[in-house]
């Protein structure tokens, strides 16, 4: 938020100062949230290069639990940008993310 952006600080010396190598696109850290899972920090201007949206997942959080998301639709982008959402189940969703099973 505007004027915390202080509480970055510390992170960005030690990315700046360790991490940013001429080659490299991002760095990884570990989660403060659980510690079996890490965060990614991509710098300035990497992402766009290094990474391409294939698909949205909407999901339910109330439904969800710690180990399974619940997926309400996905949706994704024809060559003009606009979205498309489709059903859990439909050929789409299987395209986009077969790992989601019905």
């Amino acid at each position: 938020p505007d004027g915390e952006e202080y509480r970055y600080t510390l992170t960005r010396v030690i990315a700046d100062t360790f991490y940013n190598y001429p080659n490299q696109d991002a760095w990884a850290y570990r989660s403060v949230q659980s510690r079996d899972k890490c965060n990614v920090a991509f710098l300035p201007g990497k992402s766009k290069d290094c990474l391409e949206l294939v698909g949205v997942m909407i999901c339910d959080l109330s439904k969800s639990t710690h180990n399974s998301l619940s997926v309400n639709y996905v949706i994704d982008f024809d060559s003009d940008g606009n979205a498309h959402a489709h059903a859990i189940g439909s050929p789409e969703q299987q395209r986009i993310f077969p790992e989601i099973v019905k």
